[in-house]
């Protein structure tokens, strides 16, 4: 269903055609996120905040970094 909603689009020579491809791929790409989210899907970041909120700016940069770490693993 992707490579035929995105051959559409290829395809599409006049505005409407092009804005019913682009719906179509939107469809497309909303059902396979649900149906197989660990190949199409989002990717989710768990993060866990305790209860111990540092005083100073710099232990919250600190903190900041580690975070940033993470996510960008």
């Amino acid at each position: 269903m992707l490579s035929e909603a995105l051959e559409e689009i290829d395809n599409a020579t006049d505005n409407f055609p092009l804005a019913k491809a682009n719906s179509k791929w939107r469809a497309v790409t909303w059902y396979a996120e649900r149906r197989d989210q660990q190949r199409y899907g989002g990717h989710k970041v768990n993060i866990n905040i305790g209860n111990n909120v540092p005083a100073t700016s710099e232990a919250l940069e600190e903190d900041l970094s580690v975070i940033l770490a993470q996510i960008r693993k």
